[in-house]
């Protein structure tokens, strides 16, 4: 039998992909700035891969605006 926990792609289901794209987004674009920070890395701190980051926010310009409106 082959463990798919370290295949990128979908995370687990249960999760909140959203969420946890969300904050690995704000850490990485805190720690590296707009420029530096990419999908690619905020997907590997996400734990997955960046077509899901892609799926969920689109561009980076979109994840960045997501990720300093502040929740009501």
């Amino acid at each position: 039998m082959v463990s798919h926990a370290h295949l990128p792609g979908r995370r687990p289901a249960g999760g909140d992909s959203r969420a946890v794209i969300l904050r690995a987004a704000r850490e990485e674009f805190a720690a590296h700035g707009y420029g530096a920070a990419t999908i690619a890395s905020i997907g590997v701190r996400a734990g997955c891969d960046p077509a899901l980051v892609h799926y969920f926010f689109g561009t980076k310009r979109d994840l960045f605006d997501a990720a300093i409106t502040l929740p009501y």
